[in-house]
Formats: structure tokens, C-alpha cells, sequence
């Protein structure tokens, strides 16, 4: 049985949390990307081989035309169906992303489009009949992650899907299977850290193992020097910050570039697994990340905060964060630590706006 979240970027919807489980998963038995060409070994297991297969436009994130990329199931699929039911896939990928700046390039042209994933099914095997099943199916929210995706029932016979988008995605694993057993996957316990402090760290190395694979980081081997601008804004201090990570509210703790937060966990008090079980462990967190792009609102400083409720960022008419006691006494208490712009001088020289090499997404991945 393999366990996964539920966590996956569908828009327009919020995703409860969910912890969903899966017995006999199977590779697909045959993949190609929009080329063509099999790629089947490449998504048969979780190795960092990843799958695409889009055209790049001139716009990170954006493909230049909508591409395919086909899955045949196997005969398993069509004989394992029960009556009524659809299938589970679990999607290992990652999205490379666009920005605010690219995105409204793209919205002022009339030759791209973002569209996100579709799923559609070929009716009969071979005869090209193709039809949405899905017209939309969520990508994955950020860097390598799994996407479990429930499908409405496939037409008799049907084997064969094929995921359609502008968006540059990349597929490490796909496998599929008619035996949801959610019933069967149990939280055994929530853990609050036992202990949460935020320091300064510097910045890890990046890397990139392959020339689409996301880009990863060396922890071992950090520098002071930083690869951004500081953000001028009210950081929180550093030191103990538990308290801020006890729920979920507007009391965030706010990390400046270079800053990490080393959390612990106590453990020792769990009962051990069951014979032939193993422990999955998953971090829950819930935050919010703001970019300087030139198009992001307040783009030049950290400020305004961002917090639960508001109809959006940027903050909808008459809306301010809002001035309760208790958080005033927040920000009067922890947001101690303040980030300065640096000299105008040293803007110019250090902002010289994208390249071209920046908008192709070769070697961007702050």
C-alpha cells in the first residue's frame, strides 16, 4: 500500500487535507511524450528521470503550443474496471512556474495561452477518438511531488489517457490502480515541533542534476553571499518561534533571504508500527511567499502583510490587516528585526531586469 497527500494545484478550488492510500499501483505499460518518442522507462519509477516533451516559448513556464503526453495502461485496465468506476493515478512531477511579469506578457498576446492540465481518453484503442475526461486535473504544487488524481469511469475498453497543457511539466513516476483503500490509511498522531527556532543560515549551493530536473540545493554548502537584493521590511526576530507555529492564523513568522527555521520533533511517545507496516511522515505547513517581480503588488518592499480572510493580494477596496489587539501586539513583539533597502547605487548594479536566458528559465530558480 502506498500513502499519499491530496495536496495538488487545482484552480479555482481549495483541496481539504487528506491523506489518501492505494494498494497494487502499476507502471504504465507504455508512455510518449508529444514527440512521440517512449518514454516509458522514464516514468516507470521514482529515480529523478523525468518525461516531458514541450516546445518553450519565449516565456518561462509557457509552452508554445499545447502539448500531449499519452499513457496506454495496459489490458489490465480495461479487464481490472468494476462496473461504475473510474481509476487512481499518482503523478510524480514537478511545474516549472511563470511569474507575474511573464503571465501578463502571455495575457497580451494572442498567439500563447495558459492552460492548465486536461486528461482526456481514447474511446477505442488505436482509432484516435479522443474525449475529455477531465477537463481540468491539477498539476504539482511546486517542486517533485506526488499528485493523486481520481478519474469519472472510462469508456469500455478504454486504455489509453493522454494529458494535454501549455505548462512545462515534467514526470518522474506515473502509476495507476482500481484499488483506492483511503479507509485503510490512518493519522496516528499530529506533532507540534518541540522546539522551532529561526536563524540565520545563509544560502545553500544550487544545483540542477539534469537539465530538466528542478533545481535542488546543497545544504552542506552555504554562503553569506546572497544571490537577491535584501526585501526591506519587519522580519521577525530571531530566536524561539514555536509559539507562532502553534495554529493557523495571521501571526506569521516571517523569514528574510538567507534565514532558515530548524524545527524538532519528539516522537518517542508513538506507539510502533504494526507488523509489516512502515511510518510515513508528513510536514504540514501553511504559508504564504511574496517575489519582487516588477508586477507583484508592493513589489519594492515586504509589506503589506499578508493574512486569513482578505479577497486577495493585492487587498480587495476598503481592506487593511486588520488592527486587533492581539495583533498589534504581534507585530510590536516579534517583527523587531529590520531589513533596509540598499543604496540606490547598489540597485542599479546589482538589477540589471531579465535576460534572455532568465525569460528561457535557464538557470532562474530562485
Amino acid at each position: 500500500m502506498e500513502v499519499a497527500s491530496n495536496l495538488r494545484i487545482l484552480p479555482g478550488h481549495v483541496q481539504p487535507e487528506v491523506v489518501l492510500a492505494s494498494r497494487h499501483l502499476r507502471p504504465v505499460s507504455q508512455a510518449w511524450n508529444a514527440e512521440g518518442r517512449d518514454v516509458t522507462d522514464r516514468v516507470a519509477r521514482r529515480d529523478d528521470v523525468y518525461a516531458d516533451g514541450y516546445r518553450p516559448s519565449r516565456y518561462q513556464g509557457i509552452a508554445a503550443e499545447p502539448w500531449t503526453f499519452t499513457l496506454d495502461l495496459g489490458e489490465g485496465a480495461a479487464k481490472a474496471k468494476a462496473s461504475g468506476a473510474g481509476l487512481r493515478l499518482h503523478l510524480d512531477g514537478w511545474i516549472f512556474p511563470a511569474d507575474a511579469s511573464l503571465n501578463l506578457a502571455v495575457a497580451q498576446r494572442g498567439d500563447l495561452s495558459w492552460d492548465p492540465p486536461r486528461l482526456e481518453v481514447e474511446r477505442t484503442p488505436g482509432a484516435g477518438d479522443w474525449e475529455v475526461l477531465m477537463p481540468a486535473m491539477g498539476f504539482p504544487a511546486g517542486k517533485t511531488k506526488t499528485m493523486v488524481v481520481d478519474t469519472p469511469p472510462l469508456p469500455d475498453g478504454a486504455r489509453r489517457l493522454r494529458i494535454i497543457t501549455t505548462q512545462w511539466l515534467h514526470w518522474d513516476r506515473i502509476a495507476w490502480t482500481h484499488t483506492p483503500a483511503d479507509e485503510e490509511a490512518h493519522v496516528v498522531a499530529r506533532l507540534d515541533p518541540a522546539r522551532a527556532d529561526l536563524r540565520y543560515r545563509g544560502f545553500s549551493r544550487l544545483v540542477r542534476r539534469a537539465p530538466n530536473a528542478p533545481h535542488d540545493f546543497v545544504y552542506a554548502d552555504a554562503t553569506a553571499e546572497s544571490p537577491w537584493l535584501p526585501f526591506p521590511g519587519s522580519y521577525t526576530r530571531y530566536g524561539a518561534v514555536g509559539e507562532l507555529l502553534e495554529s493557523v492564523d495571521s501571526r506569521s513568522v516571517i523569514l528574510a533571504p538567507g534565514d532558515e527555521i530548524a524545527l524538532e520533533f519528539d516522537a518517542s511517545h508513538l506507539p510502533p508500527p504494526a507488523p509489516g507496516h512502515t511510518r510515513t511522515v508528513f510536514l504540514e505547513s501553511v504559508g504564504w511567499d511574496k517575489d519582487a517581480d516588477r508586477n507583484t503588488w508592493e513589489a519594492r518592499q515586504m509589506e503589506p502583510l499578508p493574512f486569513h480572510g482578505m479577497s486577495g493580494y493585492p487587498y480587495g477596496p476598503g481592506e487593511t490587516f486588520p488592527e486587533t489587539p492581539a495583533l498589534t501586539d504581534y507585530r510590536r513583539t516579534w517583527l523587531t528585526r529590520r531589513v533596509e533597502a540598499p543604496p540606490p547605487a547598489a540597485a542599479l548594479v546589482s538589477d540589471p531586469g531579465p535576460t534572455p536566458n532568465a525569460l528561457h528559465g535557464e538557470g532562474s530558480g530562485k
